[in-house]
């Protein structure tokens, strides 16, 4: 695995701050090109629902039905 610098990486520690710098980066792009998802093709892509009382702390009590 390299680094940012082009650095060849073989210590446990450096990979393991690389992983997290790499993914926490993905996290924080925002792709403009994502126009969101329909909620009911959520629910058929991970097959699970969430109470309708999460729903509502989550702030997601307009939707129609459960998640």
């Amino acid at each position: 695995m390299h680094g940012e610098q082009g650095e060849r990486l073989e210590k446990f520690d450096d990979i393991a701050e690389e992983l997290v710098r790499f993914f926490t980066r993905q996290i924080e792009t925002e792709d403009g090109t994502v126009l969101g998802c329909n909620v009911n093709l959520l629910r058929e892509l991970i097959h699970y629902s969430l109470p309708v009382s999460v729903c509502a702390e989550l702030g997601l009590s307009g939707l129609p039905g459960p998640l």
